[in-house]
């Protein structure tokens, strides 16, 4: 029965990978060029900002009565709206100082030395029953 699966299945699965294959490329061009966009929108609504802000403190040593407001929509002419976030992001700067309870162990590749039969010091090896039932 399993022989039939797979001899249905695989030209199916094989002909998958084919097309994902082929459409790979135009996903990440899409993908890049939506980063440039995006990163682009995001440093004009920026600039646009700080203009605010400027005009803000100007306003306010002039004494005006109304203040600009800073928004974080963006309406494009037919009909959507974006909003900008903040997020706040980080990255590793020196591996060598950071605690201990911000490292994690690499599953992978500790399960890939036990199964070679070099087994990690820290790493204790342990039997488990499983049941498959098909």
């Amino acid at each position: 029965m399993e022989e039939v699966r797979k001899k249905i299945t695989k030209p199916l699965l094989d002909e998958k990978r084919d097309i994902d294959s082929a459409f790979k490329k135009y996903e990440e061009m899409a993908k890049s060029h939506e980063d440039k966009i995006n990163a682009k929108v995001c440093a004009w609504h920026e600039a646009e900002q700080q203009k605010a802000l400027e005009a803000s403190n100007n306003n306010q040593t002039s004494k005006l009565s109304k203040p600009i407001m800073m928004d974080d929509r963006i309406r494009a002419t037919q009909g959507a709206v974006g909003t900008v976030k903040k997020v706040l992001k980080w990255k590793i700067v020196d591996e060598k100082v950071l605690p201990r309870r911000c490292l994690s162990p690499d599953m992978k590749k500790i399960d890939d030395l036990v199964k070679a039969g070099k087994v990690p010091k820290g790493v204790e090896t342990y039997e488990e029953s499983n049941l498959s039932v098909r």
